[in-house]
């Protein structure tokens, strides 16, 4: 009899769990998806144009680790969007983990799979990602105003990192020699000066596709460095943490 009820209890105990993570998995996918359906204001990277755009179509992904009830999940949801201005298709991710749930936060990542090697403006102090967003909406409309525009991004990084200096060149140096940014990440920061004056002088030649490449390219990695991967950092720290407090 004592087997029984014990029986009885541990299948009482095991449907709870397992309405407890049914239940947190349509929550959170009704989080990720809440957007589906409505207009969203977004940065085309085809032609530079920002517009509200609707989720042409959707579909979610799920990967599982371990057994039921004690499980984490990968939740993938991709949205397809076309931009109204050059109507080109753009694939969005939205990805969310339950390794890296907390007490108080749960992100959600999101990135543009289509077209390849879009940029990220998130992570960034609003007026970098202002400059920055400012001058991605001519990138593929004129070349010359994209490298003068990339060039003042520089600038407002070098202010936001209190570079001194009496132009962009020193303060360049400068940030190298206080160990804010490597010396690699400095060379790339005077090709982009290099081409930021070609693109605001006419006798200097002018800007070409080639360049816009490295431009965007060189910015990435220079903005990946500074603020991006910090801020990842810190989130798996705060994972390791938890995972050795555990032990």
């Amino acid at each position: 009899m004592c087997r029984k009820i014990l029986s009885i209890t541990a299948n009482k105990r095991n449907n709870f769990l397992c309405s407890v993570v049914i239940w947190n998995f349509l929550y959170r996918n009704d989080v990720m998806k809440k957007n589906n359906n409505k207009e969203i204001l977004k940065l085309c990277p085809h032609c530079g144009n920002r517009a509200p755009m609707i989720v042409a179509t959707s579909y979610e992904h799920q990967i599982i680790y371990g057994d039921p009830p004690y499980t984490d999940e990968d939740n993938f949801l991709w949205s397809l969007f076309v931009c109204p201005n050059c109507d080109k298709p753009i694939l969005d991710e939205k990805f969310r983990s339950s390794f890296e749930m907390d007490i108080d936060r749960w992100p959600i990542h999101e990135k543009t799979l289509y077209p390849y090697a879009q940029v990220n403006l998130r992570g960034l102090p609003e007026n970098i990602s202002k400059s920055y967003e400012a001058a991605l909406k001519v990138r593929h409309i004129e070349h010359n105003a994209f490298a003068v525009l990339i060039g003042r991004t520089l600038e407002i990084i070098c202010k936001d990192k209190n570079a001194r200096g009496n132009n962009l060149f020193e303060k360049l140096d400068y940030l190298c020699e206080q160990d804010v940014i490597p010396g690699r990440l400095v060379e790339m920061a005077h090709g982009i000066r290099q081409l930021r004056n070609i693109g605001a002088h006419a006798d200097l030649g002018e800007i070409v596709e080639f360049d816009i490449q490295i431009l965007t390219d060189f910015t990435e990695a220079i903005l990946e460095y500074i603020y991006r991967a910090p801020t990842r950092l810190e989130i798996l720290q705060n994972r390791l943490n938890t995972l050795n407090k555990g032990e």
